[in-house]
Formats: C-alpha cells, sequence, structure tokens
C-alpha cells in the first residue's frame, strides 16, 4: 500500500478486511480542488498490491467483473444524477453560512457539470480500459 486504505476485521464474518478510501481523483477533482483528468487513475491503478492482484487470474476475473458490473449499473450519469441534485440541493441553502467560502449565491450549479462529464469520461474510458485489461496476457 502507498495509502489510503483501512484495515478492520468484519464482526459478522470474523475477518480482516480492506476498505480503501480517498479524496483524491474523487468526482473530478483532486485534493486541492484543481480539475482532474478523466484517466488520471489507471484501470491497474498505481500500487503494488493492485499489481500484484491483477497478476492472480482468479483475482483479475473478479475484478473484471465487479468494474464491469459498477460501469454498467451504478457510475453512470442516469444513476448518479438524482444523488448529485439531492446532495447539491442540501448544500447550497448552508453555503453563504460558511464563512470561509467566497462565492456565494448558486456557486455549486456548475460543479454538477464538472462531475457529470467527469463520470462520462470516466466510465467511457475505463471500458475501454477494461477491454484491454481482459485481453491483456501481463496481467493473468
Amino acid at each position: 500500500f502507498i495509502h489510503n486504505y483501512a484495515l478492520y476485521r468484519n464482526s459478522e464474518t470474523n475477518t480482516f478486511e480492506i476498505t480503501p478510501w480517498d479524496y483524491d481523483g474523487t468526482w473530478g477533482r483532486d485534493l486541492h480542488g484543481k480539475r482532474l483528468d478523466h484517466d488520471f487513475v489507471p484501470i491497474t491503478g498505481y500500487n503494488t498490491l493492485t499489481g500484484r492482484l491483477l497478476h492472480v487470474p482468479n483475482f483479475k476475473k473478479k475484478y473484471c467483473e465487479i468494474l464491469s458490473y459498477i460501469l454498467e449499473s451504478q457510475f453512470t450519469v442516469e444513476t448518479q444524477i438524482g444523488i448529485i441534485e439531492e446532495l447539491f440541493e442540501t448544500l447550497n441553502p448552508h453555503l453563504q453560512l460558511d464563512p470561509y467560502i467566497k462565492r456565494k449565491g448558486n456557486s455549486l450549479d456548475s460543479e454538477k457539470d464538472v462531475i457529470v462529464n467527469f463520470i462520462e469520461k470516466r466510465n467511457s474510458y475505463l471500458k475501454q480500459q477494461l477491454i484491454k485489461l481482459q485481453d491483456d496476457k501481463v496481467y493473468g
């Protein structure tokens, strides 16, 4: 691991599990809020653990199955837009109360476009890379 992972014990299965977390690269922004290209994080990740796991054929197959499902059913504009709009509606009235935010009014409106554009481009990119990954003999 590099960072941004938590190891925890699942009380139901009594096994240790890994939970990745990160706010860098989330929804098209880096950790400083600057726009991030949709292909910044490769489909294979950029840490040793991911590389090692993708060398195991069964793990690689499961990774591809899970990612394919997510790209078709969860990580789509159609699935996310309602969630995005609801969150923005919840946040907008509170922006003017935050003394650290300089912009006022509906300053989050343009951010919806950033997120939607990122989802579209990232989804398309990952689908293309998924085909290559499944055919790649280097990773299993």
